[in-house]
């Protein structure tokens, strides 16, 4: 199950919608360790299929901010090479990753809605910015 920020796409209707959710899949990328070893981020990668060349070519990993036990989560800042533009993506623990996006008490309270739901129904949830 995933959850765009606004609604919750199933699994049985993921490929369907999977164009809606393109941003979230590649920033998961973005987010994950390359040549990863944990499940989760071999599950990104899977669902990420071949948007794997649009993720690699043209940028460069100039940064890596590994999970810690002061921010449960973990962010990679990445360089696009063509115009040096720099862009950030970060997962992990929901909580981390709303404070990091400095989201209003409102809006953390929304998005903790979905978490609850997911968590609610045995999903391992994490969030992605």
């Amino acid at each position: 199950m995933l959850y765009d920020g606004n609604e919750l796409f199933l699994r049985e209707t993921f490929n369907e919608k999977k164009d809606r959710i393109d941003s979230l899949i590649i920033a998961a990328k973005r987010a994950s360790q390359e040549n990863a070893i944990d499940p989760m981020e071999k599950a990104i990668c899977l669902v990420n299929g071949n948007k794997q060349s649009e993720i690699e070519t043209g940028r460069k990993l100039i940064k890596a901010y590994p999970l810690s036990t002061d921010l449960l989560a973990m962010t990679n800042v990445w360089e696009n090479v063509s115009d040096n533009a720099i862009f950030v993506s970060a997962k992990g623990a929901p909580e981390a990753i709303f404070q990091l996006c400095r989201l209003d008490e409102k809006e953390t309270a929304k998005h903790l809605l979905a978490v609850q739901k997911m968590a609610g129904q045995g999903y391992r949830v994490i969030a992605v910015a």
